[in-house]
This record gives C-alpha cells, structure tokens and sequence, in this order.
C-alpha cells in the first residue's frame, strides 16, 4: 500500500476517535454556573428564629451572601452575648441601608434585617422589624438586670406569694359557694319542676332535674376553677423575672384562643341568626294551626252563633278589667300632669 494513502487511512481514524458519540453528546450535562447549587439549597431552607433570655427576637428567612437563616441566627446569637460580655451596658441602634436595616450593639454591627426576612406584602419593612428587635433585646436585658437584683427578686416574690394567697382564697370560696348555693338552687329547681302537670300528671321528675342542676352548677363552678387557676399562674410567671416569657406566651395563647372563639362566634352569627328567624316562623305557623284547628273542632261541637256571643262576652270581661284597671291609673296621671 502506498506511503499516502496509509497515512491518510490513520488521519482518518484518529479523527473518528476523537470525535464525540452523538448520544453520549445529548446526555452529557452542561457545567453548572458557579454558586448554582448553593442558591439551591438556600431556596429551600426554613426560616430560624432568633430567640435570646426565652424571647422571639426576630425571624429571619433569607440567604443573602448563600448564608442560611440557621447560620445566620447562630451568628447574631454569638455576637450579641460577646458584645454584651465586653460591656453591659452598651447602647442598641439601627441603621438603615438600600433594602436592608443593620442592628448595632455599640457601634458593632450584629445582624442585618433584608427584605427577604420580611412580609413585603403585609406593609412590613426592614427597618420596621429592625427596630422591633431593639426592642425586645432591650426588654431581655432589662429583664437580665432584674435578675441580677435583690430587691426586684424579692419584689416579684411577694408579688407571686400575694397571688397565691389571693388565688387559694377565691378557689375556697368557689367551692364553697358550689357546695351551699349548688345545693340550694338544685333544690328549688326540683320543687318547681314537681309543680309542673299537665292533666294532674306530673311532667318532670323532681330527682333527674335535681341532679342535672347540681351537676349544672358543678360544671360553672369547676370551669370558675380553672379560669382562677390559669389568671393565677400567670400572675405568678409573669411576677418573676425568670419567668415571665413563659407568662407572657401563656397570656398570647389565652388571647389568641378567645380570638379564635370570638372569630368562630362572628362567623357563625348570620347561620344562627338565620336559623332562629326560621324557628320563629315554624312556632308561628304552628301556633296558627292549633288555633285553627281548636276553633274548626268548637265549631262543629257547637253552632257559629254560640260562638260568636261567647266571643263577645270573653271581650265585655277583659274589656271590663281593663276599664277597672284604667280607672285607677287615670287620676294617677291627672296629679302627674
């Protein structure tokens, strides 16, 4: 085989060699651009919340710099106690940056508030929240003093001492209140239940309606308890400096579940509204009929005319008493004018 056309055989090859399979080509990925994956993650991290002396400072749920909410928290943790560590009674600040709020212990920076942090939808803004952690930090540490001092520590003892004596005084006279009063209301109830007949048989056992009273007037009496007991525990947490987050969470519970209650009541009104425009109506019509029907059986049990003088003396008679009743109050109001 002549020289050339080997040489041009092995080019060939070569050439066939390095270039790349069609399928192998379409599958391969494209190289992903720098910091790609890292903003995948970060997208999908939760948000953390800043929690200093068992107090929600701040919440924070963006990833500036690929820095996940998690770190970030850690961070501003660890650089507040460092900063309160070299000097207590450092000065908070805020300040205000192109969509951001920078919070300052002392003139060090010890976290950032981004507009990713915040509900943009609802008003809130960064400064806003910024300053809403000052505040609360400031809180913590005034409540970190008081714990240092004697004076307030005996001052929020006495406080929860106070509304314990007070809380055990009112829970003896709630149940004593449900032992005498209980027993007494549960007793006139069933004395006017024995009173009720219909055709001389009596309607309501005297029995059943005194144990459903008593045990009605228990029920009021134990939820008063626990209304007593809860007010009373968190006066006691809320007296102390080391408790009283706990004392103020319990109160948000309390409010947000009377929230929730009074929301669910608003929202039910116009259904029950309804409802009780239609039993006022069917009671009505019922009434209607039973009259008809009383008045159809007295009209073939008797003539219409014999009905009719009946109808005409039952108004002389009420007529008449009201005439008895005007004569007196007439001259009544003759010395009123």
């Amino acid at each position: 085989m002549p020289a050339p056309a080997v040489t041009a055989r092995i080019l060939l090859l070569l050439a066939l060699a390095a270039a790349p399979l069609p399928g192998v080509m379409a599958a391969a990925p494209a190289a992903p651009a720098p910091g790609a994956p890292a903003q995948a993650a970060a997208a999908g991290d939760p948000p953390a919340v800043l929690v200093i002396g068992g107090r929600d400072i701040l919440t924070l749920r963006a990833s500036p710099s690929l820095r996940p909410p998690r770190e970030r928290v850690e961070a501003a943790r660890r650089h507040l106690f460092e900063a309160y560590e070299r000097n207590k009674a450092g000065q908070l600040s805020v300040k205000t940056r192109p969509g951001a709020a920078q919070v300052y212990y002392d003139g060090r920076l010890m976290f950032a508030v981004v507009e990713g942090d915040v509900d943009l939808a609802n008003g809130e803004t960064p400064e806003e929240q910024a300053n809403l952690a000052v505040e609360r930090l400031r809180q913590v540490v005034d409540e970190i003093e008081e714990r240092r001092d004697p004076r307030a520590l005996l001052t929020g003892a006495g406080l929860a001492v106070a509304a314990s004596l007070l809380w055990f005084l009112l829970l003896r006279g709630i149940l004593g209140l449900d032992r005498r009063a209980g027993t007494w209301v549960a007793r006139r109830a069933a004395d006017h239940a024995g009173k009720v007949k219909l055709a001389g048989v009596r309607v309501l056992d005297e029995a059943n309606v005194l144990r459903f009273v008593r045990m009605l007037v228990r029920a009021v009496a134990w939820g008063a308890v626990l209304v007593t007991s809860f007010l009373w525990l968190n006066a006691v947490l809320t007296a102390l400096p080391h408790t009283r987050p706990w004392g103020e969470r319990l109160t948000g519970v309390l409010l947000e579940v009377l929230a929730t209650i009074g929301q669910g009541f608003l929202d039910a009104l116009p259904g029950l509204i309804f409802v009780v425009v239609i039993v006022v109506i069917a009671s009505g019509a019922l009434l209607l009929n039973l009259c008809i029907q009383y008045f159809q059986k007295l009209r073939d049990t008797f003539p219409t005319a014999v009905l009719a003088v009946g109808f005409g003396v039952g108004l002389l008679i009420a007529g008449g008493i009201y005439e008895r009743k005007l004569r007196h109050v007439l001259p009544k109001l003759k010395d009123w004018q």
